[in-house]
């Protein structure tokens, strides 16, 4: 049995980067829209026996986390980010595998799975005087899984541009459950078409380090930003903050953590409700010409994506990737 069965599937060191005392967080149930001032941050983004009862997979993640937090301190007390080679690519692994680790995506691959599964066997059930909607098809450790795709294909974010933005302004960042944003800004005229993947043209990722820092990773082939690769970048334009608030708070599966007591988090959520998902997964079913008497489908799953029309003063699309 493992020492510790409480697994956080968001690191506590993380969110006590957006704390103000180290033990407490201020939170923001969406469910309810109630805020939570100085929540137990110990309690915080936790299931039990999260990732399984065998103790590997949690003190691994332990490892990364511990090298994790030096990058994320030195940052904050830098204002800039490493220069050398492998701290860039321990902190990109790091933001990869927390995009792979949260509730929710875990929940997600658990929709597909069972959307897939009684899609595939719907017929059969049926012939067979089985309600098919009586059952769900689900894995026991889904994020084991989803931690071991994302580990397999990091290698596809290594040639995105990134910035080190600097939040001058009075509204702080936020975070959230599910903290790593992807987005595609160059896409969006694509409706109801997943573009946010990790090989897909113009994937943009926002990954808020404490309510003064983000690190963004661009498509540098689409847009352009001032300065160069792993610089530091001023925001001085408080509609970039909401903006970038806005798709944080879409992100999220339930909860919504900030520094500031004060900050409006109710005006904030009432402008990005509509942009929040109905959904876990989406399956698409394309027919193909099949032998007669038979049935051929192409099935498609993803996840729903976040779009906001989100415009960002710093970051625009290159006349040549329009053409």
């Amino acid at each position: 049995m493992p020492d510790n069965k409480k697994h956080h599937f968001v690191p506590k060191f993380y969110l006590k980067r957006f704390s103000s005392d180290g033990k407490s967080i201020n939170a923001y149930v969406l469910k309810s829209s109630k805020k939570v001032l100085s929540a137990n941050l110990a309690n915080q983004c936790y299931r039990d026996y999260f990732y399984g009862k065998e103790p590997d997979f949690e003190h691994a993640l332990g490892l990364l986390e511990s090298e994790a937090a030096g990058l994320l301190k030195t940052i904050g007390e830098t204002n800039s980010l490493s220069e050398k080679y492998n701290d860039r690519i321990s902190l990109m692994f790091f933001i990869l595998l927390q995009s792979a680790r949260t509730e929710l995506i875990a929940e997600e691959l658990n929709d597909m799975t069972d959307k897939f599964f009684k899609h595939v066997f719907a017929d059969r059930a049926k012939a067979d005087g089985i309600d098919i909607n009586d059952y769900q098809m689900v894995m026991q450790e889904p994020a084991r899984l989803t931690l071991q795709m994302a580990a397999e294909n990091y290698p596809m974010l290594l040639d995105l541009d990134f910035r080190l933005l600097l939040n001058s302004t009075k509204e702080g960042f936020i975070t959230s459950d599910n903290p790593v944003v992807f987005y595609n800004q160059f896409m969006s005229f694509r409706k109801n078409v997943p573009s946010a993947g990790y090989a897909s043209r113009g994937l943009q990722t926002f990954f808020p380090l404490d309510d003064k820092r983000m690190l963004c990773l661009f498509d540098g082939g689409v847009y352009r930003a001032p300065g160069n690769m792993g610089d530091t970048l001023p925001i001085t334009d408080v509609r970039d903050v909401y903006e970038l608030n806005t798709v944080q708070a879409c992100s999220a599966s339930g909860v919504l953590y900030f520094h500031d007591r004060d900050q409006d988090i109710d005006a904030l959520c009432k402008k990005a409700r509509p942009f929040f998902r109905t959904g876990l997964s989406n399956l698409d079913a394309y027919p193909q010409e099949a032998p007669p008497g038979g049935k051929l489908e192409l099935l498609m799953t993803s996840r729903p994506e976040i779009s906001t029309n989100m415009v960002l003063s710093f970051l625009s699309v290159r006349r040549s990737a329009r053409q």
